[in-house]
C-alpha cells in the first residue's frame, strides 16, 4: 500500500495522480510492516528511494545530533508530526522551526519529505496509550 504522502518528495495542492499501469514495475522501498493485517506500506518517493541514505528503521540506533529523511504525516497543537521507517514518529515543534530554523509552519506541507535532526529520544513504555 502506498499513501497519497508517499508519491512524492514534496506535495503539491490538490491531488497529483501518478500513473501506475498493472503489470508494470516501480521502484519502492518498504516503510513498514503490518503483519496483523498483513500489509506492506511502502514509499516511492525519490529521496526515499536513494540507496545511500542512512535510515531511521530501529529505535535503539537513533543518535541524538544526526540527521535523517522523513515525512511530515500530521499535525497538532504542539507541531508537526515527522514520520520515519519501521513506523517512527517524532515531533518538530512550531517553536523549533520559528526560532532556530526561521521557518514558519506555513511553509511545510502534509506529506512533504523533510531533513530532520534528532536532539532527544523519549522512549515510550508499554504503559502509554
Amino acid at each position: 500500500m502506498v499513501d497519497s504522502f508517499n508519491f512524492t518528495d514534496k506535495q503539491f495542492p490538490g491531488f497529483v495522480k501518478p500513473k501506475f499501469k498493472e503489470g508494470k514495475p516501480i521502484k519502492a522501498r518498504v516503510l513498514s510492516v503490518d503483519p496483523v493485517n498483513k500489509r506492506l506500506y511502502l514509499t516511492i518517493k525519490p529521496i526515499l528511494l536513494q540507496e545511500s541514505m542512512v535510515l531511521l528503521e530501529d529505535l535503539e540506533k537513533i543518535e541524538p545530533g544526526k540527521a535523517y529523511y522523513g515525512y511530515i504525516s500530521g499535525k497538532n497543537d504542539y507541531g508537526f508530526i515527522v514520520s520515519f521507517f519501521n513506523n517512527i514518529k517524532g515531533v518538530l515543534s512550531f517553536k523549533h522551526l520559528e526560532e532556530f530554523d526561521k521557518l514558519k509552519p506555513s511553509s511545510l506541507n502534509l506529506g512533504q519529505t523533510i531533513k530532520a535532526y534528532v536532539l532527544f529520544l523519549i522512549k515510550r513504555t508499554s504503559s502509554w496509550t
